[in-house]
């Protein structure tokens, strides 16, 4: 809670600043002509995880800053270009998933 969480052109800012990540290889998509680029993301105090994406460029990849409120949580999908997460909150059309309460 009272984190401020933004992607900017697919690069995840917590608090205002990028967390690091690392370049790790490519793997084929469904289509011939998709291939994802993987990452490993490191944010301080967590575990590095595993991330996918296939544009810097996708509906989702640069989003407004969101403030999380208390008792909850913001979720981010490992695929970054095909997640419903808490990046789709309704204002889009979408099915939301929103903030998630803690409890």
């Amino acid at each position: 809670e009272g984190d401020r969480v933004q992607l900017q052109r697919s690069i995840l800012h917590l608090n205002g600043m990028p967390v690091p990540r690392r370049y790790v290889g490519d793997m084929p998509g469904n289509y011939p002509s998709q291939t994802f680029r993987l990452f490993v993301e490191a944010p301080p105090g967590v575990r590095p995880y595993g991330i996918m994406q296939l544009s810097d460029d996708g509906m989702d990849s640069t989003t407004p800053e969101y403030l999380v409120p208390p008792a909850h949580v913001f979720l981010l999908g490992d695929n970054r270009d095909d997640s419903i997460d808490s990046r789709s909150m309704d204002d889009r059309g979408r099915k939301g998933v929103g903030f998630v309460p803690v409890h």
